[in-house]
């Protein structure tokens, strides 16, 4: 079993970051397990070896997951039903960090006190190698290719974006929790150094994506992450020069006449130029409040509440016939589709997840509200990554527990 968990993990990683066939894999094998470790939890009756956190976040995911599906039959689009089969059970993939069998088998106790456990090395060496691939690929596409916008693997700017932002909150965790033993030392060791180049590098391919609340977002937690890494006066002189020409990138990139530059400039100056995007967010929302309002429990069912021109004819100006556009929110998204009580019982199950596995906060934190203003639940090439990286946080958990360990 530890060589197929750490296989699954590695396809699982590189997926999230180049292939969409081997993330949807990836995901499937750990939704899998998840219910073949459910099952045998229940069978053996083993639930009292978990911890509070993780029975509340295992038993209303399972709510939730059960309710939906349950739910789903009651839309009137099949193809909608179809996608659901595939993508409801997937919530469940970051809670296979809580189980025991699969902790057990890949020996999550670190040798030595060590951050990383040897079982996760692999994965995350090729998570990495993924996403620095990612990032020459996002540079060649603007550089060479001409585009607009840097699209990734996943062939739009939006998707790609949130792909990337659950990996900068995940590594900027990574980077700050590996300088723990030199942090009040003058110099950070090599590994610290790796993973701030790393997490930069990942910022630098969401900047070139174009999507302004995911950068405002990623930048954020990469500054605070760096703030914290600054405790000595000479690493903060390092700090403010590399933030002096990251200001200076930032700012010729925002005068230029790339739609990049365009939109940054209609961000902070909304008066003055169009934003047709905010514009059209904001009719989706209003549709999906009142979809909530008048299914306010359960709601509409999964994927339910999207706008089809040629459905919804009074949208034929805004969006081209025959595309499903959901609500650019996974707060008004989840209200609308699943009501008040599923809602409930997917947020509960997060908060057990938190309350279990502290480590999973900082990419629950990103998504939270980088998920104002988009919706990464109903499509997969997103909420892959969210789902990836929150298992492979959880699993780092154990880490945190090693006693002895020293800071």
């Amino acid at each position: 079993m530890r060589r197929f968990l750490i296989v699954s993990l590695c396809i699982y990683g590189v997926g999230v970051a180049l292939s969409q066939s081997l993330m949807s894999l990836g995901g499937t094998m750990f939704s899998a397990l998840f219910f073949w470790e459910f099952l045998s939890l229940t069978k053996e009756r083993q639930w009292s070896t978990l911890s509070r956190g993780s029975q509340l976040a295992i038993a209303t995911g399972v709510i939730y997951v059960a309710i939906s599906l349950i739910h789903l039959f009651w839309g009137e689009d099949a193809s909608s039903a179809l996608e659901g089969i595939k993508n409801i059970p997937l919530f469940l993939v970051p809670l296979c960090a809580l189980m025991p069998k699969t902790r057990k088998a890949l020996q999550l106790e670190p040798p030595d006190n060590n951050f990383w456990p040897l079982s996760l090395k692999a994965p995350i060496f090729l998570t990495v190698c993924g996403y620095l691939i990612s990032f020459f690929w996002a540079v060649y596409q603007i550089k060479f290719q001409q585009k607009s916008y840097a699209t990734g693997a996943f062939g739009n700017p939006i998707y790609y974006a949130y792909n990337l932002l659950p990996a900068i909150a995940f590594f900027t965790y990574v980077t700050f929790r590996e300088s723990r033993p030199v942090r009040n030392k003058l110099f950070l060791n090599r590994k610290t150094w790796l993973w701030f180049i790393v997490s930069t590098l990942i910022l630098s391919s969401l900047v070139l994506s174009g999507s302004r609340v995911a950068i405002a977002v990623g930048l954020f937690s990469w500054i605070i992450c760096t703030l914290l890494l600054c405790l000595d006066w000479r690493r903060f002189t390092v700090f403010i020069l590399i933030m002096f020409g990251l200001y200076q990138g930032g700012l010729k990139l925002y005068k230029s006449d790339t739609v990049i530059g365009w939109k940054f400039r209609s961000a902070v100056r909304r008066k003055v130029v169009n934003d047709r995007s905010w514009k059209l967010r904001e009719i989706l929302w209003n549709h999906s409040w009142e979809l909530y309002k008048e299914n306010p429990w359960l709601g509409v069912g999964y994927a339910q509440n999207f706008i089809d021109t040629s459905r919804d004819t009074q949208y034929a100006d805004n969006w081209k016939s025959g595309h499903h556009i959901y609500a650019h929110s996974i707060y008004l998204q989840s209200l609308a589709e699943s009501g008040s009580i599923g809602s409930a019982l997917h947020l509960t199950s997060y908060i057990g997840l938190a309350l279990a596995a502290p480590t999973t906060l900082p990419v629950m934190a990103v998504v939270a509200a980088g998920g104002i203003t988009e919706n990464i639940f109903h499509n997969s090439k997103a909420l892959h990554s969210f789902l990836f990286f929150l298992l492979l946080s959880g699993l780092l958990r154990r880490s945190d527990r090693v006693k002895g360990a020293k800071d």
